[in-house]
């Protein structure tokens, strides 16, 4: 059976002006390489904040995501709850960053990842279970 497993990615912290990665996320314990980031930001002085998404073949991965040809990064310029699902279908490793843009002050923010995961060894079920 296929149940929700999270992994966070980031504790809520207050931002700088520098890029800052969150945790890894193994892809391979997804059920079909897709990973939603589950996002809290709180802008506070900043201008904006940019979110940016990474995968790749090895442990922290420095490649940015592209789909479609279009590289995955989000510029935030108010309060945000999001939640971005993406393929990550033949990557091993899954990460997001966020940067803030301007004067830090009161800013904050805060990620987890999300995927369907499979109870024990048995992947051939499909009987997939969001939740309680």
């Amino acid at each position: 059976m296929a149940t929700a497993a999270s992994v966070e990615g980031r504790a809520a912290a207050v931002l700088t002006n520098s890029e800052v990665f969150g945790a890894d996320c193994d892809v391979s314990d997804s059920l079909d390489g897709k990973v939603a980031l589950d996002l809290s930001f709180t802008l506070g002085s900043l201008t904006s904040g940019v979110v940016r998404l990474y995968a790749g073949p090895a442990a922290t991965p420095t490649d940015p995501l592209y789909i479609n040809g279009v590289k995955q990064e989000y510029t935030l310029t108010g309060d945000t709850e999001m939640c971005a699902v993406v393929d990550c279908a033949g990557a091993a490793v899954f990460r997001a960053s966020i940067e803030g843009v301007g004067t830090v002050g009161g800013s904050s923010a805060a990620f987890d990842y999300l995927y369907n995961d499979y109870e024990g060894s048995s992947r051939k079920d499909g009987n997939i279970v969001v939740g309680d």
